[in-house]
């Protein structure tokens, strides 16, 4: 990995952060770190979940279709 300068994603350090994104746009926890990762970082997103899809548009991420 270290050639391929991937950046690795430990695991949450802000767990509330996710169960707050959770709440706030009705989504899974799972499906809430993608969002909060992207939200945090200011990536787009790429995803085929609906409402994955359309919570990450209403908070102002890119998704990428």
């Amino acid at each position: 990995m270290n050639a391929l300068d991937i950046e690795r994603n430990g695991p949450p350090t802000h767990l509330t952060r996710l169960i707050d994104v959770a709440r706030e746009r009705d989504l899974s926890v799972y499906d809430s770190s993608y969002l909060a990762l992207a939200l945090d970082r200011g990536l787009p997103l790429i995803t085929f979940d609906s409402r994955l899809g359309e919570a990450a548009t209403a908070a102002g991420v890119h998704l990428i279709k």
